[in-house]
Formats: C-alpha cells, sequence, structure tokens
C-alpha cells in the first residue's frame, strides 16, 4: 500500500491489521506525514537501537512533538509501538527459523539482552518464546525436536 508517497510492505500492513484492526487502510490514510515517515523508520531500523530522541533527531523535531503527534495519530505511545513491532517481528522469526536460538532472536529485533527479550515477549504473548515456538508447530517430531535442542 502507498500512503503520502510512502510505500508500506505487506509485512507492515499485517502488522498494522493486527494494531489497529478493521480500519487499517482508513487508520493509515488519516495519519500526518510525520508518523508515516516515523512508523517506516521503524520498519527499517527497529533491529538497531532506537530511541524516542534518535528517531526526533532523524527528521529534525523535538522528542515531546515527535511523541505528541505519534501519540495523537496511532493511538498509541511511540516506545509501546516499538516494542510492539520488535514482538510481533520476534514471533515471526520464533516461528520461521526453529533451531535459532533466543539470544539472537533478541538481537536480531534490537533487544540486546536475551532475559529482558523473554520477559517482554512473555508479557505480550503471555507465554515464553519456546512455548510459543512449541505451540506454533502442529507436529510432533518437530516439537520432540526442539525439546531435544533445548535440553542440549
Amino acid at each position: 500500500m502507498k500512503s503520502k508517497g510512502v510505500v508500506l510492505s505487506p509485512e507492515k500492513m499485517s502488522f498494522l491489521k493486527e494494531l489497529w484492526g478493521h480500519d487499517t487502510e482508513a487508520h493509515i490514510d488519516s495519519l500526518g506525514l510525520i508518523s508515516i515517515y516515523v512508523i517506516s523508520y521503524i520498519d527499517a531500523n527497529f533491529h538497531k537501537v532506537i530511541t524516542r530522541k534518535k528517531i526526533a533527531a532523524h527528521f529534525n523535531i523535538s522528542p515531546d512533538y515527535l511523541s505528541r503527534v505519534f501519540q495523537k495519530e496511532c493511538e498509541i505511545c511511540l516506545m509501546v509501538y516499538i516494542t510492539r513491532f520488535r514482538m510481533y517481528n520476534g514471533k515471526k522469526i520464533l516461528v520461521s527459523f526453529p533451531h535459532m536460538k533466543v539470544k539472537d532472536i533478541s538481537l536480531d529485533v534490537g533487544i540486546s539482552d536475551a532475559a529482558y527479550f523473554c520477559r517482554l515477549f512473555k508479557k505480550h504473548t503471555q507465554m515464553s518464546p519456546q512455548a510459543f515456538r512449541l505451540k506454533s508447530f502442529a507436529h510432533d517430531d518437530i516439537k520432540s525436536n526442539l525439546l531435544a535442542d533445548s535440553s542440549r
């Protein structure tokens, strides 16, 4: 989807639909340029350490103004949005790469501390990364291989 000259990938649209529900396209159409550019910036940089101050500096606006605009237009706090986007991507990696270590996944989504990633993941999904991974697979042989790998 293209909004105000910025292309939003199908993956980004999937996350936004999860975040906003049915009216995602109307919601995106109502966003101002700052919010659209910030969403694209987060999409491109979520795997790095990003802060409100860093994003504001990138767009040459104040951190407080950035937060107010993003909260008003997106109906979610900027840092909560970033965390949810990281957890969304963490879930996808957990399922796509069943033998990838949680500490490597946490690094891939921009969280350097694997224990902190696990706490955030459990807060957002009500289960540990390993439990989420196991639940995502329907085949018992995959589950048993994962359990064998985690016991090593």
